[in-house]
């Protein structure tokens, strides 16, 4: 019985010692959490930032290298930033008596400094994207001004709408004009005012690709007057072109209502993404080319550039051309030729004449394909072989020139040989070249291929908007007496269609997104 109760008194003796215990901790975690005037907020808080603090502090002490009583360290600085430093430091050593030395420039250096690209806040989003794919070498052009441009302007390509374009305008409008007031709050807002620019230039150029597709909200509206006259007789209605009428920009509204209205804007679209990825890629080229001559790189400018501006005009710039005359020509009197069949031609060498030709007769197409199989071929070829023979003769000419008795040594004299050092990079160097040009070459094609999202995305956001408007709203702009809706022709019809069907569209959309979680 005795062993019972000590054993007893223990576990009460342990258990007032927890409670006590618990209610001590739970009154210091309240005192911590407290908000102190004196710390701006709590003081958990204050060590939490005081320990990150020392955590940094003690990573960065971990980069200097210690000699004797001092910590040495190397970085790099901006030269425009010398003068600030200097005096922060000259501050340090004199107001907070520390004991630290200026910057001190090192002379004979080899490495390369690493990339600053200057922004502001115009360019923070656009700069985000450029170090999301990669960031260019050491004062080669900065690409963040051209993505500026480009970027926004292939999302209106894809995204062309009036309507969808004028709402995000709108919003990033209201971001450009609001930001000190929305800044001030923590909402969900906050975080898209990095990219409220990015917003502006994307909706400006989503109503410039609506107005050349003229695209509002699936449907075209009457920008200006059409060059389709309509009429009815007894097999129902139908349209004829005015005479020498041209639609002065964009697309004619009544295309939308010909039979073959589908077939027109795919081909349009298609060759439309295929020209800006056309230029798109030559302006990529042209900077490499630039920045190859700033650094003075004449070998590889000659040897493995010059290939590749060969290889890119020849392919590219031929399908480019081809599609441009297509558009030119009038094919009223003879067959349209198909630019697919004309490309694959070249590899091929068909002489059928049922495709049609873009050339007086068959020979002469099979002779320019011929022509340009030769010109892709040796482009090519020359692209992967040409520096690679350059370097291996530049090397041998020194080894040459260097010639000695040969002597009889052991294998352990050779491991340190500058030579061995030297054919090891050669090595890499010709390995390198050789799977740059492949990857060029690859990606010639497979980036021609991925401009084709272009056209893929536009038709399927016009295609799906129609649909969209039609299975909800369309009923209510029917007329009995023709077989087609109603185009927007007038301002108040632009707005109840512009808020009902957009209010239906984000809502639907919202629906889905929600049922998709």
């Amino acid at each position: 019985m005795e062993n019972i109760d000590e054993v007893i008194n223990k576990k009460n003796e342990y258990k007032r010692v927890y409670e006590a215990s618990d209610i001590e901790i739970k009154k210091r975690l309240e005192s911590l959490a407290e908000s102190l005037p004196r710390l701006e907020g709590s003081a958990l808080v204050s060590y939490k930032w005081l320990l990150e603090k020392e955590r940094m502090i003690h990573m960065a002490l971990n980069l200097f290298v210690v000699e004797n009583t001092w910590y040495v360290g190397t970085c790099w600085c901006p030269k425009n930033k010398r003068d600030e430093i200097d005096s922060i430091i000259t501050n340090l050593r004199e107001n907070k008596k520390m004991q630290c030395s200026n910057l001190k420039e090192m002379q004979n250096l080899t490495l390369t400094p690493p990339t600053k690209l200057r922004t502001n806040e115009f360019f923070n989003s656009f700069n985000d994207i450029i170090e999301y794919y990669g960031i260019p070498a050491y004062r080669e052009i900065n690409p963040v001004i051209f993505i500026t441009i480009t970027f926004p302007f292939l999302f209106g390509i894809m995204f062309g709408d009036i309507a969808h374009g004028t709402i995000i305008t709108t919003f990033s409008t209201y971001l450009v004009l609001n930001k000190n007031s929305i800044d001030k709050f923590n909402s969900m807002t906050k975080s898209l005012l990095k990219y409220r620019y990015l917003l502006l230039l994307s909706g400006i150029f989503s109503i410039f690709g609506g107005i050349i597709t003229n695209d509002f909200a699936g449907f075209p509206i009457y920008l200006t007057r059409s060059c389709f006259k309509g009429d009815r007789n007894e097999y129902g209605e139908y349209y004829t072109k005015i005479t020498n009428c041209v639609y002065p920009f964009g697309i004619d509204p009544r295309w939308v209502i010909a039979s073959n209205s589908l077939q027109y804007l795919n081909s349009y679209r298609m060759k439309l993404g295929l020209l800006i990825g056309t230029i798109q890629m030559l302006l990529g080229v042209i900077l490499k080319g630039l920045n190859l001559l700033y650094f003075d790189k004449q070998i590889e400018l000659l040897l493995n550039y010059l290939p590749q501006v060969i290889l890119i005009t020849s392919f590219l710039g031929y399908m480019a051309g081809l599609i441009i005359v297509k558009w030119l020509t009038n094919w009223e009197e003879r067959i349209p030729p198909s630019i697919i069949t004309c490309l694959i031609n070249i590899f091929i060498s068909n002489e059928s004449e049922d495709n049609g030709s873009f050339f007086e007769n068959v020979k002469m197409e099979v002779t320019a394909n011929k022509v340009l199989f030769g010109i892709i071929c040796f482009s090519t070829v020359s692209m992967m072989v040409m520096r690679p023979i350059y370097l291996y003769t530049q090397r041998y000419a020194e080894a040459s020139g260097g010639m000695q008795e040969i002597q009889i040594r052991p294998y352990e004299a050779f491991i340190d040989n500058e030579q061995i050092k030297k054919d090891e990079e050669l090595q890499d160097k010709c390995l390198e070249s050789i799977l740059n040009s492949i990857e060029f070459g690859l990606g010639l094609f497979s980036s021609t291929a991925s401009y084709l999202r272009l056209w893929a995305l536009s038709l399927s956001h016009s295609e799906l908007s129609f649909v969209f408007f039609e299975m909800t709203l369309g009923l209510s702009f029917y007329n009995e007496s023709y077989t087609t809706f109603y185009f927007v022709t007038s301002l108040s019809n632009v707005i109840d269609v512009f808020i009902i069907f957009n209010a239906c569209w984000y809502i639907f959309s919202g629906v889905v997104v929600y049922g998709s979680y």
